[in-house]
């Protein structure tokens, strides 16, 4: 085996502000292993409504099946359902003009997740690309399949921004998606 020197790899990149997420509020009719960019650009871009601390979205250990045959050693384990866990820090926004409501466009991330049971799909990117740069054929990302739970005031209301946790529990997911390449192209 041979080993690259470090020295000759390119440069590592920091995860700081290359994390992109879109939330779509109804099923991709492409598979969830290559959305098309039209329809993450129908999504809503979810990367300055949520606190990098507590927006998660990652594969947790897998269940584990444990049945050898009578021919193999007895501890013969191999890696069963895929297991998943998540979570949205979302920020509030308020009408500056009337603080007891709601912005409208500010606020339409918690809106859309607010009501326990909203079944959402999530589409991390964590690249090279900064938060802001648009989706592009060949980009690879995870997608989360989710239903939202009832969400959870921050726990100290009197420091730092405004924010909710709203805990997902995830149906499906596809770990290593590549945005498709348009029809023809």
């Amino acid at each position: 085996m041979t080993v690259t020197p470090i020295a000759a790899l390119p440069p590592r990149v920091f995860a700081e502000q290359n994390r992109k997420l879109t939330v779509l509020t109804a099923p991709p009719t492409e598979a969830l292993s290559a959305l098309t960019v039209a329809t993450l650009e129908a999504g809503m871009d979810g990367s300055c409504r949520v606190t990098q601390a507590d927006t998660r979205l990652r594969a947790t250990a897998s269940e584990t099946l444990n049945q050898p045959a009578v021919c193999e050693p007895a501890s013969a384990s191999v890696p069963a359902r895929s297991n998943y866990e998540g979570a949205l820090g979302v920020f509030r926004y308020f009408d500056e003009e009337n603080p007891g409501q709601a912005d409208a466009e500010g606020d339409i991330l918690f809106q859309a997740v607010k009501v326990k049971g909203t079944p959402i799909y999530v589409v991390e990117r964590l690249s090279g690309k900064k938060w802001d740069a648009p989706w592009e054929a060949g980009d690879e990302y995870s997608v989360f399949a989710v239903t939202t739970d009832n969400w959870q005031r921050q726990e100290d209301p009197h420091a730092g921004y405004i924010h909710v946790l709203v805990p997902l529990t995830v149906q499906d997911a596809e770990l290593n998606g590549v945005v498709a390449a348009p029809a023809g192209g």
